[in-house]
């Protein structure tokens, strides 16, 4: 019954280490680890707000030289066609865009996960997310999971 016990807890052990912090947009400019779920504004349970300008920076709590690159899977997208989520490829809004997104831009996609990487051009391994949205409409907002991820390797 204990070899029982010692080995149910050596499997469920390793899920509570991984477990995932949630974060809303604009309750923290950065944060640092792998295992992040990013919700809107709203929350789990609640669409975003208008007016927002929320950034958020991820980077891994490994970088090593670039050894560990952030990866951010969005799935249950639903924002606005007036509001927009941009993906960068680094540690802040001037590194280069990865993605655009709302809902005019990524249909049929919405409905599935996207995932979006650092680049091994990024040297940070971060990636930064802001989310604009205006007074007129809004959606019923996101989600988004990170992870940490090794680099491609580099073809010559």
């Amino acid at each position: 019954m204990k070899r029982t016990l010692l080995y149910l807890a050596l499997i469920c052990l390793p899920s509570f280490l991984l477990a995932q912090t949630p974060v809303n947009m604009g309750s923290v400019a950065s944060g640092t680890g792998c295992s992040f779920i990013i919700y809107d504004n709203g929350g789990i349970n609640g669409g975003y707000g208008p007016n927002r300008n929320d950034v958020l920076t991820i980077t891994s709590d490994n970088p090593s030289a670039g050894a560990v690159r952030i990866a951010v899977a969005l799935s249950n997208l639903n924002i606005d066609p007036s509001d927009t989520l941009y993906i960068y490829d680094g540690p802040n809004t001037s590194s280069p865009l990865l993605g655009i997104l709302n809902d005019a831009m990524t249909t049929p996609y919405a409905s599935t996960s996207i995932i979006y990487t650092a680049t091994i051009q990024n040297t940070t391994g971060s990636i930064t997310l802001r989310f604009s949205s205006n007074g007129a409409a809004q959606g019923n907002g996101f989600m988004i999971e990170t992870d940490c991820v090794a680099p491609c390797q580099r073809v010559n």
